[in-house]
């Protein structure tokens, strides 16, 4: 599972448990929430959802998912991006108590040759796991937890020396050489009304911090980018979108231009300006009449594209950690 996925901005996702709730605007239209409940007859997703007026919503419950899930990242050989918890949320209160939070990090350091991408909506969460619970000590007992682990192959017989080098990366002569881990981005998702996630992502150690604006439901005003690596920009998709206005994107690329900060336009969504529009797709629907005098256009995501102001705009940050 994961080897693909239709997300731009990663190579792959890797799920080691599922299921999330609702905390914010953001989640009213969640693409994993309608996902899981497709998925519902499957045993890892039974019971993650339920119907709500109508619609699929989160129960808050959460399923781990099987070993081979777990070891997954250890069988990818090439190094890649990977998108962790796609279909839930990595600091998920109820994912702390389970003890997945710090299985995953062990996961994480014991696979360096990949970028970890975690994003949440309970940066709250996030801040207090690594400054007040988890710390470059924590993380070296979970790694030597692993030893006792069944169900995870790891490296086989080089489990054991893997284990060991990665504890004397991150604790070395006492120092925590490795850590914050340097392949382990830390992200948070803002509607654009949620700028307090921002100010704790910033205080939350990382190799690099990024911000998914997506979906962008709301006009962002100015935001502090500072200590931010990257910033990633869409509008919302499927039943029931909000429209993304191109004043709110076109804002946040002025911004993040002007701060040097890599800037990823990912999708308008359903909705868009008659003058962002691809060339073609403007031609189709003037010629049927279409033509809207003036506002926003409900043309679905594949018309849409994600041209802003004629151009794409597909940044990435560099991949060398700047802790």
């Amino acid at each position: 599972m994961g080897a693909k996925t239709g997300i731009e901005w990663t190579d792959s996702t890797w799920n080691p448990f599922m299921g999330c709730s609702r905390v914010s605007e953001g989640c009213r239209h969640c693409y994993a929430e309608r996902f899981a409940r497709r998925l519902e007859s499957k045993p890892n997703y039974a019971g993650l959802t339920q119907i709500v007026n109508g619609a699929a919503v989160w129960s808050g419950d959460l399923k781990e998912g099987s070993g081979d899930t777990w070891d997954a990242p250890f069988h990818w050989k090439k190094p890649r991006n990977i998108f962790v918890n796609s279909m839930s949320d990595l600091f998920h209160p109820k994912a702390r108590l389970a003890g997945w939070i710090s299985r995953v990090l062990a996961v994480v350091a014991l696979a360096p040759r990949h970028r970890f991408q975690v994003l949440t909506k309970r940066p709250e969460l996030m801040l207090e796991f690594f400054q007040q619970f988890y710390s470059a000590e924590e993380w070296a007992e979970s790694l030597s937890t692993l030893r006792d682990e069944d169900d995870i192959p790891l490296f086989g017989e080089n489990a054991e020396c893997a284990i060991a080098n990665a504890i004397n990366g991150v604790l070395g002569d006492g120092h925590n050489v490795g850590w914050p881990m340097r392949n382990l981005w830390l992200g948070v998702s803002d509607e654009g009304n949620q700028h307090q996630r921002l100010d704790l992502l910033q205080q939350t150690p990382a190799a690099k911090r990024f911000v998914s604006f997506e979906p962008l439901i709301f006009d962002l005003g100015k935001v502090n980018l500072e200590h931010i690596d990257w910033v990633i920009c869409g509008g919302e998709s499927g039943p029931g979108a909000r429209p993304m206005h191109t004043d709110w994107a076109r804002s946040l690329r002025d911004q993040c231009v002007a701060a040097g900060v890599p800037f990823f336009f990912k999708q308008w969504g359903e909705w868009c300006d008659w003058d962002q529009l691809p060339e073609d797709t403007a031609q189709r629907l003037d010629a049927n009449g279409e033509t809207p005098t003036e506002g926003l256009l409900r043309v679905g995501k594949k018309a849409a594209e994600a041209l802003l102001d004629g151009r794409e705009w597909k940044e990435f940050p560099k991949a060398a950690a700047s802790c």
